[in-house]
């Protein structure tokens, strides 16, 4: 591993319209210093005012929020080409068949425990270093069809 990819930092935003869940979240993050905290929020206003200058990794998102739930602002999410992972951290059981509808990376019940977060944040970990290694590759597989378009190009009076 070279000491680049060591020192990533994943960029985090919580958004949850309790204050206690929010710290919870925090105390739970900070004992994972390669995942940074950028915003915690207590709306999707909030957050989405966030996103329009910051690029993320990964949102933790509560459903039932007043305004819009969560599962409303993950379905705008996921339309962006930039869109971050998504986890819910939520009280409710019932919404987890429509959070994988969207595409959520992990379904956390509150109150979670320091392990099941960990393990969620490991497989987001896991997701993010194959998303990389992709672009990696469609970058790669463009830069050779260039190239051997131009040698072509080249070759031909």
């Amino acid at each position: 591993m070279n000491q680049e990819r060591a020192n990533q930092q994943y960029k985090v935003m919580m958004v949850d319209d309790e204050l206690p869940a929010l710290t919870n979240m925090q105390c739970a993050l900070a004992a994972h210093p390669e995942w940074r905290l950028i915003a915690s929020c207590h709306s999707t206003t909030q957050a989405r005012a966030i996103l329009q200058n910051e690029t993320l990794d990964l949102i933790l998102l509560d459903i039932e929020m007043p305004t819009q739930t969560g599962l409303d602002f993950a379905r705008e999410l996921i339309l962006s080409a930039q869109a971050p992972l998504i986890v819910f951290i939520t009280a409710y059981n019932k919404h987890a068949v429509s959070a994988f509808e969207i595409f959520a990376l992990d379904y956390l019940l509150k109150p979670f425990d320091d392990e099941r977060f960990a393990a969620m944040l490991a497989r987001a970990k896991q997701a993010l270093q194959t998303k990389q290694q992709l672009l990696q590759s469609a970058v790669m597989q463009d830069y050779f069809l260039d190239r051997d378009a131009e040698k072509s190009g080249a070759a031909t009076p």
